[in-house]
């Protein structure tokens, strides 16, 4: 996935904070129903993961 501002992500004007970059991610396993998942995070998604 694309964190918001990265990518082909939406570019709110908030919402950059870790906890809530971290919240984005759980809401995406959250809907996709995915409960066994091997995350992996490199730079800033190293603290976001």
């Amino acid at each position: 996935m694309d964190l918001r501002g990265h990518g082909e992500s939406g570019k709110p004007s908030y919402g950059y904070r870790i906890s809530r970059l971290a919240m984005d991610v759980k809401q995406l396993l959250d809907a996709l129903e995915l409960e066994d998942v091997i995350l992996l995070g490199w730079s800033m998604g190293c603290s976001v993961v």
